[in-house]
């Protein structure tokens, strides 16, 4: 029976103690994040690139920050992403050789789908493109600069930025 404005109040009372996990009558950011991702799973409208986890105060695992994958979106040609590496250099723990730049501006990329396997790379140059969104930088860990500016960027490090991240140019978005 829908009242209360057009929709079941006892359904949504179910709903809402479901997400509510630790029972305190109150959902907290994790817990939320964790219904959307279980609605978009069940929908399969995307899938989770990525989970930065750390432990409460309760010893329970919590979702700290989750990128979400479009399964619509194409990966960025190889070629490109080869044409743009350089600057090939030691790892940070001098166990192999890998490239450290990579330079791909003025490229009309709309997505950077696919850079997470050069996860070496400490410096990024992305500019002029028609960037919306960093996402899938979040495999990059060791990134010290990164040059992002004259995309359509609207929200800045929507992506877990590494620790030694120390220059990012956001400018004109």
């Amino acid at each position: 029976m829908k009242t209360d404005g057009g929709y079941d109040a006892e359904s949504f009372k179910t709903k809402y103690e479901a997400m509510d996990k630790n029972s305190d009558g109150k959902i907290s950011r994790s817990e939320l994040v964790e219904a959307v991702v279980k609605v978009g799973r069940e929908r399969k409208l995307f899938g989770v690139v990525a989970q930065k986890q750390h432990e409460n105060i309760g010893g329970r695992a919590v979702i700290k920050f989750a990128i979400l994958e479009d399964p619509k979106e194409e990966p960025v040609d190889v070629t490109i992403f080869r044409e743009g590496l350089s600057c090939l250099g030691k790892t940070f723990n001098n166990a192999r050789h890998a490239y450290l730049k990579l330079n791909i501006c003025d490229k009309s990329l709309t997505t950077l789908k696919g850079v997470g396997r050069y996860k070496y790379l400490q410096y990024i140059d992305v500019s002029n493109n028609s960037l919306t969104t960093l996402t899938h930088l979040t495999d990059i860990k060791h990134l010290i600069k990164l040059n992002a500016s004259n995309n359509r960027i609207k929200k800045m490090l929507d992506f877990a930025p590494p620790a030694n991240l120390e220059v990012v140019d956001y400018s004109r978005n």
